[in-house]
């Protein structure tokens, strides 16, 4: 990936700071952004899903460039991991310190479950409230492992376009039924949406601009 490339990534990683930043200060100290938050425009949710897009537009490039899928998961392993036990960590010596709150009834064993980053999938709490959208990233990783292995990581408005169809086909059976909607696979429609953008934008693959156009629409 080029230098312009990551500039402009970086950009937009500082765009999504700012609003998720923002979005906590105005909930909790600030009670005009606070209401302009509530009935205007959610700017944590904004930048959750600018996140997500980045994430999209990044972890293809990622495991196309490896030379296994063995190195790309052990690239994503030792860039993800450590930080986020040291994450877990302080926030357990905070609550022992009885400066931070952990969910009510966190146990040894939720500690030990969120350490693999995949309570998500599990029913195990988020000792961290932000911890949530990882059971989504891994999703991604784990879909994009698929597509590769299958060979199918060429075909990002094929996948793309069978995703939402998807979606439209739930949405409209939990409208029929007492189910409720899973809002969650619009975060990883988020990310697909991303892997499309960034084929276009790269200028590789079949995305032509009307199919990244819709993409786009289909996400507001």
């Amino acid at each position: 990936m080029d230098r312009n490339r990551l500039q402009f990534l970086d950009a937009l990683r500082g765009v999504a700071v700012l609003l998720v930043v923002l979005s906590h200060f105005g909930e909790g100290h600030s009670e005009f952004l606070r209401d302009l938050i509530s009935s205007t425009f959610q700017f944590g949710q904004a930048g959750v899903s600018l996140f997500f897009l980045i994430s999209g537009y990044i972890i293809p490039r990622s495991i196309n460039g490896a030379s296994s899928l063995g190195v790309f998961w052990g690239h994503r392993i030792m860039r993800l991991y450590p930080i986020y036990w040291i994450s877990i960590a302080v926030a357990v010596l905070m609550s022992a310190a009885g400066v931070f709150d952990l969910p009510t009834g966190a146990g040894s064993v939720d500690v030990l479950v969120n350490l693999t980053m995949l309570q998500g999938f599990v029913g195990v709490s988020n000792l961290i409230g932000v911890f949530w959208s990882l059971k989504f990233e891994m999703a991604f990783y784990a879909l994009m492992t698929i597509f590769v292995f299958l060979g199918w990581n060429t075909w990002p408005s094929r996948i793309y376009a069978a995703w939402t169809t998807c979606i439209l086909v739930i949405a409209l059976a939990s409208v029929l039924t007492p189910r409720p909607f899973p809002y969650g696979l619009f975060h990883v429609e988020l990310m697909l949406l991303g892997w499309l953008l960034g084929e276009w934008h790269s200028g590789k693959g079949s995305v032509d601009s009307k199919t990244a156009f819709l993409g786009v629409l289909g996400n507001r």
